[in-house]
């Protein structure tokens, strides 16, 4: 007897998916004897189509795979460097928020929060910055690809997670699991050179162009997996799933030799570590006091210390970890020095709006001070940017611009950590997923004091994705409390 609860797909849909299929392979196989290899890109480009008018959640949610794994195409002679396929893709993504936007079709008013309005401050002082910008060229490509990499991530993000806290674990797993990959794929290729420690820097390309690019990440995504290795809502299994994932991503992180992201990282899982413990605030930070105290009380006697250090980094494993603290002859620490000061000096010239978006690494060559370059200074303006998520807007957008970014960061820190403490007994999955995104911004941000990369697709994606879930959870909270009175 046949079961009528079953659907099954009409026949007129069938005939046209099979008349569609042999179309495509026609044209494909003309196509291919002109040697045009790019239509066999129409199948996959039509389900893109079919996913942005109406399921874009599948597609921002598997953003967190592609991006980890999309490949920087550049070109020198135009100065374009694009990610591929995440760029792109995002750049879909939107014209999708700026159509809801236009159309006022947003499920949700989050348009009052606190990291909405600095957002949307930043943006809007970003814009107007590059009207007075000292290379108009540059930096409305900076803006263009900021909307991109900022845009969708945040305001179609906080729509995503709203929705159902399970798009929230499916991004992160993702994410999670993508970065496990890459991390195993780097250690494979890192044995195959005997463990070399020189070789750090290079396996983890071409996902990674950089080793401190992929320590950040990896800063990004370990406290979420440190952190559901303790969360009572999942299965004994799973959390020794994540507990083996964190202690995969953790000798990534230690191979990286991002001293930045190893320092950076520590010290947010120690404050997570401590909020888990339950205690009071006011205890932490009377120890920081005490710490910031003893460090000025010694500042002169710390200061010849670090002067003396000798050791410098890339030389071996030991000698890279002892030359955190050397700013006198470790080339790493005395470049970060020289582009700081020369981001100052930007800064004293232009304190209003800055030099434009996008600008530094064009400009900054004579206000560099001859006592801080070294031999790899360059005057030439190829070698990046100020090393900074702070000095570098305050060169390129004023101190109004670095006033925002500073503004972001304590509505992020402030809403995270409140929200934790609120949700704690309420909802624990959801109080572990908001500590988790906000202790891994903890960790990128005291990783920004020494570099920036919310120009890149491969921070900046996941970086704004947690800033939306914080939000999300925010009102979800608002939600519940309302529907309960």
């Amino acid at each position: 007897m046949l079961d009528k609860s079953k659907k099954t797909i009409p026949n007129k849909t069938i005939f046209w998916i099979f008349l569609s299929a042999i179309i495509l392979a026609v044209v494909n196989t003309i196509a291919m004897g002109y040697e045009f290899y790019y239509v066999a890109l129409i199948p996959f480009l039509l389900l893109l189509l079919y996913y942005y008018f109406f399921s874009y959640e599948k597609i921002f949610l598997a953003l967190a795979v592609i991006i980890p794994f999309s490949i920087t195409i550049e070109n020198i002679d135009f100065n374009l460097a694009l990610s591929i396929p995440s760029e792109p893709i995002l750049l879909g993504l939107l014209i999708l928020a700026l159509y809801r936007f236009i159309s006022n079709n947003s499920p949700i008013g989050y348009s009052k929060h606190s990291i909405t309005i600095t957002i949307i401050i930043y943006f809007v002082w970003l814009v107007f910055s590059a009207f007075f910008s000292q290379i108009p060229v540059v930096s409305w490509k900076f803006v263009l690809a900021h909307a991109w990499l900022m845009i969708p991530a945040y305001f179609l993000g906080v729509s995503v997670f709203f929705k159902d806290i399970k798009y929230q674990n499916i991004f992160l797993n993702l994410y999670l699991f993508s970065l496990v990959i890459i991390v195993i794929i780097a250690v494979i290729k890192h044995a195959g050179y005997n463990f070399d420690f020189k070789m750090s820097y290079l396996v983890s390309q071409p996902f990674y162009r950089d080793h401190t690019i992929y320590g950040a990440a990896l800063s990004l995504i370990i406290p979420f997996a440190f952190m559901q290795t303790f969360n009572k809502t999942n299965h004994l299994n799973n959390r020794i799933l994540y507990f083996i994932c964190f202690l995969v991503l953790t000798l990534g992180l230690i191979l990286s030799s991002s001293r930045a992201a190893w320092v950076s990282t520590a010290i947010a899982l120690v404050v997570g570590v401590i909020i888990l413990l339950g205690i009071k605030f006011r205890y932490v930070l009377l120890g920081l006091v005490i710490i910031f105290t003893l460090f000025f009380i010694n500042y002169q006697s710390i200061m010849f210390q670090m002067e003396r250090n000798p050791n410098v980094s890339r030389k071996d494993a030991t000698s890279h970890v002892r030359s955190i603290t050397n700013i006198s002859t470790d080339l790493s620490n005395t470049e970060r020095i020289n582009r700081w000061v020369s981001a100052i000096r930007i800064a004293q010239d232009h304190p209003v709006v800055g030099s434009g978006p996008g600008t530094y690494q064009f400009i900054y060559a004579p206000y560099q001070l001859p006592q801080y370059q070294t031999y790899i200074s360059t005057n030439t303006g190829t070698k990046g940017n100020a090393h900074s998520e702070f000095l570098g807007p305050l060169s390129e957008t004023g101190i109004p611009g670095m006033l925002t970014v500073i503004a972001i960061v304590i509505s992020l820190f402030v809403t995270g950590f409140r929200l934790f403490f609120k949700l704690k007994k309420l909802d624990t999955n959801r109080s572990m997923i908001v500590l988790s995104v906000t202790i891994a911004l903890l960790a990128y941000f005291l990783h920004g004091l020494l570099n920036n990369f919310l120009d890149t697709d491969k921070i900046a994606y996941p970086v704004w994705a947690y800033a939306a879930i914080l939000t999300a959870n925010y009102y979800w909270l608002h939600w519940y409390k309302k529907e309960m009175n």
